[in-house]
């Protein structure tokens, strides 16, 4: 029996942490979760976006931005916290722009293609009110 405990009870541990960040709200966690974002493996990425767009903190607006290119969970999730923070009013003029030159990526429906046996994702689907 092990003590310390298993890689896979580490990564729930990190998750949960992660998660009651997002609760707390607290801005100081930012950096953090930004170090999450960045850095950890999927479902953390996804964890620390969710806590990012509900702390509402700018400093998060360029990396969940870049997250808008990647696979479509993370995508949705990251369009997600982007929308939040936007909603939050903590946004300066050029979070604002940058948001709003994506706005159309975040917006634009859902949909999966299959072409020649492969998987084309595109789009978002998440509702970005002005």
């Amino acid at each position: 029996m092990a003590i310390v405990g298993t890689k896979e009870r580490i990564q729930h541990v990190r998750k949960a942490a992660v998660e009651a960040l997002g609760k707390i709200g607290d801005p100081r966690a930012v950096e953090i979760l930004l170090a999450a974002l960045k850095e950890g493996e999927n479902w953390q990425r996804k964890a620390a976006a969710e806590a990012l767009g509900r702390i509402g903190d700018p400093r998060a607006v360029e990396l969940l931005a870049g997250s808008l290119r990647e696979q479509w969970d993370m995508r949705k999730v990251a369009a997600g916290a982007l929308v939040a923070i936007y909603r939050s009013g903590n946004l300066g003029p050029e979070g604002r722009a940058l948001l709003l030159t994506r706005r159309t990526d975040i917006t634009e429906e859902h949909r999966d293609e299959f072409p020649y046996g492969s998987h084309e994702d595109a789009g978002i689907g998440v509702d970005f009110p002005l």
